[in-house]
């Protein structure tokens, strides 16, 4: 994501992007084919980058007031192996007031995370951007269907419509910590929200799809640099926290193990410390997400599900009205937050990481912990992103679960 870039600004034919010292130029073509007629449809043309497509090259996409969702795919692996690539699946939204972020997102992205930027919860945000990435992007599989899902609440019950580019981004995803730097990016479809059925590319997808397990996968990226960056980041925590062991700051844990949630929440008391939000993956290891901590984690999960509830009433409201066609895409929309659903009420969500704000010399005390992998200091309390999580935690190894 590209922090403050305007949608006005995205009409550019041409960019220029400096990777380190090397200045590439980046030729993207902006053209896209809108569909005619009443449905809203769209096609994106792939843009081909030193030779990759990078943009799926189908899918489905609907976003209202209570959530957005895209269901997507690439007929060809088109990022690079080695741990280089990420991509980011984009809302853009221009009216700021037509939705915020309630808190919870899912996605089967490996290595999924958020990058979302809003202006609820920051002032300095000129667009709305409720993005879903993938931080190993070279482990995507073709033919594979792929999901994001971010959780919105209305923002301004007078703002009803908004213009919205759906945006595929590639991104060179350095080494910790420095952060993803954005290289090419293309609209698949630029629209008015809200709309409950886009599509790009091809025929809608079969429910059977999106079903396969993905998260056991490993990169050389996720090999090579994590034990020096953990040597790194302790370090600089035990110098933090000699200087200074009163200050407070934001931080994110990566746990040793997954764990649910009655053992993250003792954990949390042994330590007295304060949890922003906690990154989950399902027990099936077939869809990852994070949500925002209320007072208690039995009563964050109640929120999500309520959240959840709410979506499936409204999405059943909207097929009752809906052509034969439209019904497809809500249908597949229903069964992602039916099985979403099911992970919460049944206790199959397993915590592996963990965003908080203490004092460095708790953290510092806290690495000591058989359940803590990392404690990753991010920034002062006083320098907050616009949503707390924006670095992902290390992902435990398959069958560490307790």
């Amino acid at each position: 994501m590209r922090t403050g870039v305007l949608l006005h600004e995205k009409t550019r034919q041409w960019r220029w992007v400096v990777v380190g010292t090397a200045l590439l130029v980046v030729l993207v073509s902006l053209s896209l084919v809108v569909g005619v007629g009443t449905t809203g449809s769209a096609r994106g043309e792939a843009v081909i980058t030193g030779g990759l497509a990078f943009v799926p090259s189908r899918g489905e996409y609907r976003i209202s007031k209570e959530y957005a969702f895209s269901n997507f795919l690439w007929d060809q692996q088109g990022f690079l192996g080695g741990g280089e690539d990420a991509y980011e699946h984009e809302f853009l939204v221009q009216n700021t007031g037509f939705a915020r972020y309630a808190n919870h997102w899912t996605s089967n992205l490996p290595q999924a995370y958020p990058d979302i930027e809003d202006n609820a919860h920051s002032s300095t945000v000129g667009v709305d951007e409720f993005v879903i990435g993938s931080e190993n992007a070279e482990l995507i599989v073709p033919g594979q269907w792929y999901w994001t899902f971010v959780d919105l609440s209305d923002q301004d019950r007078l703002v009803g419509t908004s213009q919205t580019i759906l945006e595929a981004e590639m991104l060179r995803d350095w080494p910790w910590p420095i952060p993803n730097d954005p290289i090419a990016w293309h609209p698949i479809a630029t629209f008015t929200a809200p709309i409950s059925n886009g599509t790009w590319g091809g025929p809608a997808s079969p429910l059977s799809h999106n079903t396969v397990p993905f998260q056991n996968q490993t990169s050389a990226k996720a090999d090579a640099s994590v034990d020096a960056y953990i040597v790194e980041k302790r370090e600089l925590l035990r110098t933090l926290a000699s200087d200074n062991p009163a200050a407070t700051v934001r931080a994110t844990i990566s746990l040793a193990h997954y764990a649910n949630l009655v053992a993250t929440q003792t954990f949390l008391e042994r330590h007295q410390i304060s949890a922003e939000a906690m990154w989950y993956m399902s027990a099936q290891h077939n869809f990852s997400g994070g949500f925002a901590v209320a007072s208690t984690l039995s009563a964050s999960a109640e929120n999500v599900i309520k959240s959840l509830q709410d979506n499936m009433v409204f999405t059943r409201q909207e097929w009752q009205n809906a052509s034969a066609e439209e019904r497809l895409i809500l249908e597949r929309s229903l069964a992602k937050h039916q099985m979403m659903l099911e992970a919460f009420r049944r206790n199959k969500v397993m915590i592996y990481g963990i965003d908080v704000v203490a004092k460095t010399g708790a953290l510092y005390a806290m690495q000591d912990d058989p359940m803590v992998r990392l404690v990753d200091v991010r920034l002062p309390v006083n320098a907050a992103t616009a949503v707390p999580g924006r670095r992902r935690p290390l992902q435990p190894a398959a069958g560490t679960e307790r």
